[in-house]
């Protein structure tokens, strides 16, 4: 089988109408799938020049492998791994950045963030994510404690280092979580 990832790379690429390249793509793959003990060709196991992947739906595809893994403690580096060898803070803070945007979506509700990220009724890997996504907060409530941050813009100079890796698509997210905690502090 092939993972969404790579399924999503070969149909990004041009292949104008040359069938048997891309064939000869999909055999070389499966070699080094099997030469892994894997029934599966991962994003990894495309040439370097056929992996392509829209930068926007990068989300979604974390979001597809961590679920695949079961958010796993071992998911964020296989992921990195998967999606070409990425570096594992891209892979956790989008996951970070997903979460805040699944949170504000969802008024600002755990659970409801929660089941949106997990897509699935597992208890167990609600649980594994919610313990994680606490700490996003948590850490969150504790510096505006820590730094006796009462206003926003004095949090957004402060918090530099919580926007520095996040993505920017995400940072209005951030934005609204600290808005949201300080109203309510």
């Amino acid at each position: 089988s092939i993972s969404k990832a790579a399924m999503q790379s070969l149909t990004n690429n041009e292949w104008k109408g040359n069938v048997r390249e891309l064939e000869s793509i999909i055999k070389r793959a499966a070699i080094f799938a099997k030469s892994e003990n894997r029934e599966i060709i991962k994003l990894n196991d495309l040439p370097e020049g056929y992996r392509k992947y829209d930068k926007l739906n990068l989300e979604d595809l974390i979001l597809a492998s961590l679920r695949a893994k079961r958010f796993s403690h071992s998911s964020i580096n296989e992921t990195a791994k998967e999606l070409g060898n990425l570096n594992r803070t891209i892979v956790s803070e989008n996951f970070r950045g997903a979460f805040f945007k699944a949170y504000v979506e969802t008024g600002f509700n755990l659970e409801n963030s929660v089941i949106m990220l997990a897509a699935t009724d597992d208890a167990e890997v609600a649980e594994k994510i919610k313990s994680k996504v606490n700490t996003y907060l948590e850490n969150i409530r504790k510096d505006l404690i820590k730094y006796g941050i009462i206003d926003f813009e004095n949090a957004k100079k402060s918090f530099s280092s919580k926007y520095k890796n996040l993505p920017s698509r995400y940072h209005q997210y951030l934005d609204s979580i600290i808005k949201n905690m300080l109203e309510k502090a």
